[in-house]
């Protein structure tokens, strides 16, 4: 089952890639009945992590994903770590694409992931923007990064443990929202943070290249991060 919220949630719509959903900021997602421990989670953002960034992607065509993408997530599943997509996606504040196209979008890339034997768990999004154009989004939202409602609602639905998450991002947005989870990793891959003015206390990160070096660093930790979390190194631009 696949079940998709806009402003409420729709009729469940079957397919063959396994329980995702994708979740807005006005509606309820379901939670999960959990038993036992918290699990912990790999978020990732989407625009400049799971696809190539060229500015409100809204089509197949324009959509390409990251090389290392697949099997990082597929390493993530092996290691029993729920994997949650968080996403801010103001193209839709600022009128650039609908809610129901983003969704349409979403529901193919969660196929994709699927047919890669990589699943995701959950897609998380904010189409809320202060400056938006279309007013019913106009404003701040607690799950707009950097804030970190998008994480901590999926650590309520999921039975997520936080403090043994890791989060791979590219902007200091992706890097504020981990840290105000409580995240015990967290990861900026490529350039884009560098064209950013960086908040005044930097957060714990590790700058990285691409996704496969971020692959490379959670398997050599054995894909366990938390309180032991080395936090010396601090973020440094990218030569």
């Amino acid at each position: 089952m696949t079940e998709v919220s806009a402003i409420g949630w729709t009729e469940p719509q079957a397919n063959d890639h396994g329980v995702s959903m994708i979740c807005g900021p006005l509606a309820s997602a379901p939670r999960l009945p959990s038993s036992g421990p918290l699990r912990p989670a790999l978020f990732l953002d989407r625009d400049g992590v799971v696809n190539l960034d060229t500015d409100f992607v809204s089509t197949r065509e324009a959509f390409v994903f990251q090389d290392g993408i697949f099997d990082l997530v597929r390493d993530a599943n092996a290691a029993d770590h729920a994997v949650v997509v968080v996403t801010n996606q103001s193209g839709i504040a600022r009128g650039l694409f609908s809610e129901a196209t983003f969704h349409t979008l979403t529901q193919w890339m969660i196929a994709v992931f699927a047919d890669n034997d990589a699943p995701l768990s959950r897609v998380y999004y904010c189409p809320f923007h202060p400056a938006a154009k279309v007013e019913r989004f106009r404003g701040d939202h607690p799950w707009r990064k950097p804030a970190p409602g998008m994480l901590l609602a999926a650590a309520a639905d999921l039975g997520l443990d936080l403090a043994r998450s890791a989060l791979v991002g590219d902007r200091w947005s992706d890097a504020g929202a981990a840290e105000a989870a409580g995240l015990g990793e967290i990861v900026l891959v490529g350039n884009r943070a560098d064209t950013e003015t960086p908040p005044p206390v930097l957060p714990p990160v590790t700058r990285l290249p691409a996704i496969k070096d971020a692959r490379a660093r959670f398997a050599a930790r054995a894909w366990r991060f938390g309180p032991a979390l080395d936090v010396t190194q601090h973020a440094v631009k990218l030569a």
